[in-house]
């Protein structure tokens, strides 16, 4: 009886992770634009997928790769698209999979948008586990109009920033600049880094 049980537990907890989709954690940040000849911002896109949503397989003994798909697209009010582009995000290879921590993967990607009201839409699907997909939406308005002095977005740095010699999308003016996740709600410590940039 109790090794019915045990089984009923396995095969309930299995349905239940078959069943939620791959998580998909989207942040945005507007900053100025330097050709002061088009009228609009430099947008900077920031996707995470946490490793705990994906679905890891075996690929070689005690070597675990995940895998996911993630479409990023950028909707003008009129239906048509301002930007897409799809990626393929791979966390860390793991030797087990019972370890509770597993590492989330981040895309970074800047990009000029003209003035206006946009949708920002990421869909992420999990490439090992058929038929899991999610789509994350969020409104996005661009005005570089006005003519009082304002702030760009303020972007927390996961880390202090350090040069980095090799080019990546998370390289800015020679530094590397890896952020904070989008869910980051802990507190900040002192002397936390920022990127502040002005509008004028």
């Amino acid at each position: 009886m109790r090794s019915w049980l045990l089984l009923f537990a396995v095969l309930i907890s299995g349905a239940v992770q078959a069943a939620t989709p791959p998580q998909l954690l989207l942040d945005v940040a507007r900053f100025r634009n330097d050709d002061i000849a088009v009228k609009g911002a430099v947008v900077e896109m920031y996707a995470t997928v946490p490793g705990q949503s994906l679905t890891y397989k075996r690929r070689a003994p005690k070597v675990y790769q995940a895998a996911a798909s993630v479409t990023l697209e950028i909707i003008r009010e009129d239906g048509s698209a301002a930007y897409q582009e799809t990626i393929t995000l791979k966390p860390p290879v793991l030797s087990d999979t019972s370890v509770s921590l597993k590492n989330p993967v981040s895309f970074q990607k800047r990009i000029l948008l003209p003035d206006g009201k946009y949708t920002l839409r990421g869909q992420v699907r999990d490439q090992y586990r058929k038929g899991q997909n999610n789509v994350v939406e969020q409104p996005l308005v661009i005005e570089s109009g006005s003519k009082s002095l304002s702030l760009s977005d303020i972007v927390l740095l996961a880390r202090p920033a350090s040069k980095s010699p090799e080019p990546s999308n998370f390289v800015r003016g020679g530094f590397s600049l890896n952020r904070a996740r989008a869910d980051y709600t802990a507190a900040v410590p002192t002397g936390f880094s920022s990127m502040v940039n002005c509008i004028t």
